[in-house]
């Protein structure tokens, strides 16, 4: 028996009502001692060196108000990693839970876990690992059959190592003994199928509904076991063409299960319900219509078969565009606010509770209140266990808060105890026998005073176990609700082709540097999983990189990707490609200071090593120069098999800053040209109406154009950074919709960088953009353009050299331009387009500007 599982279980029988204990309110940052608020003001501005203000950090705001804080007791190996945890309890009183350990290094695995009591001091026996034959597993969900044992059902990825990733459900049966039976795929696509929620009835029939990436779109689906151990077939539970996401189930007294989700078919997100019989899923029933982007349900079936689901919510026009230079009505980056709403279906309308919950949402909580669990306790009464960033220093702190429909209204919240860490972390409840639930959740115990000190290793997470205690028999006032149906506006983008040199080539429009929840330096980015929802759905990008910074400053950065964010990061992708629809890319940023200044590091395959460096050595350290950076790269990147790698400066001219003395390796090989978070560096003093954003520095030598005159050879793209959406498009022609052509498309410069969603098709006497090769100065090539843009075009331009040598002003949405250069001369010369538009969202202000990677030409 393991010592770290005969700790407390007290805590299990623990919790008192919320209304029993004395409100106060929770830490702040004024409250923090005031050691602690020196470091971590220090660590915060430390953090902040050199990147630039987008003036929409998280406020200190008054901390909420709380009836205090419910114990909790570890239930996982605190010597290991544990997360993602589920919870069931049995009819016999035991209680089981599973999650998914990672072992550290290179595989992680499910666990399932038996305690004999829910409500005494029992310990569990050896975890019971459940072999799929994959290294790689992803939210799993139990539930409990009769005669005590249990289904487990998970993903795991059967093709991992490969491109494309594909993660398939498994299920097995575990015996009242612990034994496990044989594992079970329940999935075959082509794709992953993730997100596993699952309900059992009296009798031991198991509604199983997950998330599935086919046909290019993401859809719901459910599958029902039969107390005989026969699965049924399949069946599709969202219609729409658009991506729907993330359901939750619930069963009604007649084992009818009941089925939430949110969908982008109106080109927001709306939050669905259906009846599923085993066989067939009913027609959607729309519980939201708003314009608001409603999503991450939860669902409940109260004691007279009404379904209660909540969801949080965010602002109008969320993840459009939105940069410093303008912005779409209530667009303010993908974390600006989160609230928390719920509504109930009748079998024939839809209600509201009339009891206010934003009443007790006090302080910051109610800007920042989100991911709702919902369950009724043994009185009727309705629990709601929502997440909560309570603190925004000295790295992102989020907690698990829970708060009780009852008699008096809505319960002022309580804490649970040992919940804090990043913003998409899930919990998993089940009612046990005497009415009471038990809410398990995975935690890395990070606080002001507790943060990682080791630059490689993260602090671990481990799965924690809390009850709520069953309140007083509960009457419910609800009131009807108008719900305009959401009409279908989603439309997928077509992708523009083009021909050049024999080949036909796809334009992918993508963006590789942005920033999480993971080091989101208290700002409007949002979690790692929401931002692939923003990618797919809002943005419709091609291809994506998540680029949280790592650890650079010898593990005294209280956030950054170490190992277990850099594990979880290359999972997701996995867990998120189906190509040819949606690439994403293996990446994080590495922030050196000058003279190499910041640079995002784009992988080809899993598995690629985090540099490891202390950035304030100064200037003259190895660690900031390039050709350090070039050498790591060839011994510990390029000796990975068939590994490759793209590296994409910016903030080059904003700071830190870059210079540009060295030859650029052949890897290094794109600049961030404009970034919506600060602007654009094009060129050194640009007016107004030939940049883009106010944030360049005014330091002559670190611009684009300047890299290019010291003989460096770049292409250029355009990336998000902070907060900004919608707003940077990296294009690359790629000669195939797969990862391994867009890193050769890449690496090759064949790329473009936009602030809208312009076309720009050009070459130069059949050249693709990038490429180097030789002409005859007497014959230069013909430059020619053909662009389409979202609003009036005001300006093109071809630059040859640093100077604009050619303009027109076409006042159109499209245009075409055939430029020869008649001063062409012997030597190296250069040429790119770039492209002035109208804003449509500011129109007075900045330009939308695209700028082509420049053809390099050696004329003989």
């Amino acid at each position: 028996m393991r010592a770290w599982v005969a700790m407390a279980i007290a805590a299990v029988g623990l919790a008192a009502m919320a209304g029993r204990m004395q409100p106060r309110a929770e830490p702040g940052p004024q409250q923090r001692p005031r050691g602690a608020r020196k470091k971590a003001q220090a660590a915060q501005a430390e953090s902040e060196a050199g990147e630039g203000n987008f003036d929409l950090r998280s406020p200190d705001l008054a901390p909420a108000t709380l009836a205090g804080e419910v114990p909790a007791a570890r239930i996982s190996d605190p010597a290991m990693t544990a997360d993602w945890p589920a919870v069931a309890a049995a009819s016999d009183r035991a209680l089981w839970t599973i999650y998914v350990q990672w072992n550290g290094k290179d595989r992680d695995q499910v666990l399932v876990e038996r305690r004999r009591s829910v409500g005494e001091n029992s310990p569990a026996a050896e975890p019971i690992p459940l072999n799929d034959g994959s290294g790689d597993h992803y939210s799993p969900a139990i539930v409990a059959l009769p005669g005590g044992a249990a289904l487990a059902v998970w993903s795991g990825q059967v093709d991992q190592g490969k491109p494309g990733g594909n993660f398939e459900l498994f299920a097995a049966r575990i015996s009242a003994n612990g034994k496990p039976g044989k594992v079970e795929r329940l999935t075959h696509a082509a794709f992953s199928d993730f997100n596993a929620r699952a309900a059992a009835d009296a009798k031991g029939n198991v509604t199983v509904v997950w998330q599935s990436f086919r046909n290019g779109e993401s859809d719901i689906y459910a599958r029902r076991r039969s107390a005989s151990g026969r699965w049924g077939p399949e069946a599709r539970v969202s219609p729409s063409i658009a991506d729907d996401w993330e359901p939750a189930v619930a069963l009604d007294s007649r084992g009818t299960a009941w089925i939430s989700w949110d969908s982008y078919q109106a080109g927001n997100y709306d939050v669905f319900l259906a009846s599923f019989d085993g066989a067939r899923a009913s027609a959607p029933i729309p519980i939201t219509g708003e314009p608001a982007a409603q999503f991450h349900s939860s669902v409940a079936v109260d004691g007279r078969d009404r379904v209660w689901v909540a969801w949080d919510e965010a602002g109008e026009n969320w993840g459009k565009d939105f940069s410093r230079a303008s912005s779409a009505p209530g667009s303010r980056g993908l974390h600006y606010s989160r609230t928390l709403n719920l509504r109930v279906w009748d079998g024939s309308r839809v209600l509201a509770p009339a009891a206010d919950l934003q009443k007790v949402l006090t302080g910051r909580m109610a800007r920042y209140a989100e991911l709702p669990h919902l369950a009724f306790d043994g009185a009727g009464g309705l629990w709601m266990v929502f997440r909560h960033w309570t603190l925004p220093h000295p790295t992102e702190i989020y907690h698990f808060y829970a708060t009780r429909l009852g008699p008096e209204g809505w319960s002022t919240p309580v804490r649970l105890a040992e919940s804090s860490g990043q913003n998409t972390q899930h919990a998993g409840i089940t009612i046990v026998p005497d009415g009471s639930l038990r809410v398990v959740y995975s935690s890395d115990g990070r606080s002001p005073t507790h943060l990682p000190t080791d630059q490689a290793h993260a602090l671990h997470y481990n799965v924690y176990l809390a009850s709520l205690a069953k309140g007083e028999p509960v009457s419910t006032q609800l009131e009807p609700v108008s719900v305009t149906p959401p009409a279908s506006a989603f439309a997928a983008r077509r992708r523009a082709t083009m021909q050049a040199g024999g080949k036909i080539y796809t334009l992918l429009l993508g963006d590789s540097h942005r920033h999480t929840d993971i080091r989101g330096h208290s700002g409007v980015d949002g979690s790692v999983l929401d931002t692939y929802r923003y990618a797919m759905d809002a943005a419709q990008l091609d291809w994506l990189g998540t680029s949280d910074h790592n650890e650079v400053v010898g593990g005294s950065w209280p956030d950054g990707v170490r190992d277990y964010q850099w594990w979880t990061v290359q999972k997701t992708v996995d867990l998120m490609s189906h190509p040819p629809s949606f690439i994403p890319v293996y990446s994080y940023e590495h922030s050196m200071m000058r003279p190499a200044g910041h640079r995002n590091m784009l992988f080809l395959k899993r598995g690629a090593p985090l540099r490891m460096i202390d950035r304030r050595h100064g200037r003259q350290a190895p660690d900031n120069a390039p050709p350090a950076l070039w050498d790591w790269v060839e011994k510990n990147v390029l000796t990975q098999s068939g590994q490759k790698i793209v590296i994409v400066p910016h903030t080059f001219a904003a700071g830190p800053l870059a210079d540009w003395n060295w030859p650029n390796a052949r890897f290094d090989c794109l600049l961030e040209i404009y970034q919506g978070c600060r602007g654009s560096y094009e060129a050194w003093r640009l007016p107004p109406d030939q940049k883009r954003g106010p944030t360049q520095t005014d330091e002559p030598g670190h611009f684009a154009q300047d890299a290019l005159a010291r003989g460096n050879v770049y292409g250029f793209v355009s990336f998000s950074d902070h907060g900004s959406t919608h707003n940077s498009w990296a294009a690359v022609w790629s000669e195939a919709p797969t990862r391994e052509a867009l890193f050769d498309a890449m690496l090759a410069r064949r790329t473009y960088a936009a602030s809208d969603e312009i076309i720009v098709k050009t070459t130069a006497g059949g050249h693709m953009p990038g490429e180097q090769f030789t002409a005859s100065a007497a014959t230069p090539p013909e430059i020619t353009a053909s662009i389409e843009a979202p609003d009036a075009i005001l300006r093109i331009d071809v630059v040859k050299d640093g100077k604009y040598i050619f303009t027109e002003s076409p006042g159109s949405r499209t245009a075409t331009i055939h430029f020869r250069d008649a001063g062409a001369r012997p030597g190296q010369t250069y040429y790119y387009i770039r492209v002035f538009q109208r804003d449509p969202d500011n129109p007075s202000g900045y330009p939308e500007i695209a700028w082509t990677s420049p053809f390099y030409v050696t004329y003989q």
